[in-house]
C-alpha cells in the first residue's frame, strides 16, 4: 500500500524535532485502528456458534522499535485450531445461528442471525485499510497540534 504525503519536508522537520512523540502518538493511533478492525471483524464477519471463537480475539499493545510500531491482532487462545480452519477454508458454511424460521406475531418470517464468513479477519481489515493512513496522519496531527509542535 502506498501512502503519499503533501509538505514531506515539513512532515520530516516535525518527526525529528520529536521522534519518540511521534512513535507514542502512532502507536496510540495504530492501536486504536487495531481495535476498530477487531470490533467489525466480531459484529460483522467472525463465525459464531457457542461465542468462543469471537471471544477469542485479540488486539496487543503496540510494540515499539525505532522505525517501526507493530500490532497485532488475531484468534486464538482455546479457539485456536477451530479459528484457523474457520479463518482460511473458504468451502465451509456458515450458517446464522438459530436458522430455523421464527415468525412475529403478524406472521411475517423474522430475520435470521448473522452468519459469520471465512476470512473473517481479512476481510474487514481489507476494508478498512483504504482510509488507515489518512486516521493515523490525522490521529498524529492532532497529537502535534496539542503540543504545540
Amino acid at each position: 500500500m502506498a501512502t503519499y504525503v503533501i509538505g514531506e519536508d515539513l512532515l520530516k522537520a516535525t518527526l525529528a524535532r520529536a521522534p519518540q512523540r511521534a512513535m507514542s502518538a502512532l502507536s496510540k493511533a495504530l492501536y486504536a485502528e487495531g481495535h476498530k478492525v477487531m470490533g467489525l471483524s466480531k459484529k460483522q464477519y467472525v463465525p459464531v456458534d457457542k461465542g468462543v471463537l469471537r471471544a477469542s480475539g485479540t488486539v496487543k499493545k503496540p510494540v515499539i522499535s525505532t522505525t517501526k510500531v507493530l500490532v497485532t491482532l488475531g484468534y486464538g487462545g482455546a479457539a485456536k485450531a477451530y479459528a484457523v480452519v474457520q479463518h482460511e477454508n473458504l468451502g465451509l458454511h456458515h450458517p446464522p445461528k438459530n436458522a430455523r424460521k421464527r415468525y412475529t406475531k403478524k406472521g411475517n418470517v423474522k430475520r435470521a442471525g448473522r452468519a459469520g464468513t471465512a476470512k473473517y479477519l481479512s476481510i474487514p481489515m481489507m476494508e478498512m485499510s483504504a482510509e488507515m493512513p489518512f486516521r493515523l496522519a490525522l490521529a498524529c496531527d492532532r497529537m502535534f497540534k496539542s503540543q504545540g509542535l
